[in-house]
């Protein structure tokens, strides 16, 4: 299996859907990802063999290096996803309504704070047990 489309199909599960995604998304994926992080990364590729949770990792990797492979890799997924029509509902609200707003709002902190909390574990783990 090529190691950048399951490397796409990761990212798409973790950031985006778990539906899979199409392959004009790949490929597109792909093309880009070579431009933008050529030759890899080899912490990232590990990540994606072992199916780590990349959203969390991702977001607590961040905090210690913003310019960071995966967190380049997972931008690229969102903007590429967020350009086609079939995910338009994931990044616009069609329905708007303050009290849904509010609930997500207030429902954003402890999700933070456990995703931050598991990312900062996996990335801890994922640094020591090469």
């Amino acid at each position: 299996m090529d190691p950048i489309a399951d490397e796409a199909r990761h990212m798409h599960a973790c950031f985006v859907a778990a539906t899979p995604p199409s392959a004009d998304l790949l490929a597109t994926y792909a093309a880009a990802r070579e431009h933008i992080l050529p030759g890899g990364d080899s912490f990232l590729t590990r990540l994606v063999e072992r199916r780590v949770d990349l959203s969390a990792l991702e977001l607590a990797w961040r905090r210690r290096n913003p310019s960071n492979a995966l967190t380049t890799s997972a931008l690229l997924m969102l903007s590429l996803a967020e350009a086609r029509p079939e995910y338009f509902s994931l990044f616009v609200e069609q329905q708007p309504s303050r009290l849904r707003a509010w609930t997500r709002l207030a429902a954003a902190v402890p999700r933070y704070l456990y995703q931050w909390s598991k990312g900062t574990i996996l990335l801890w783990w994922n640094e020591h047990h090469a």
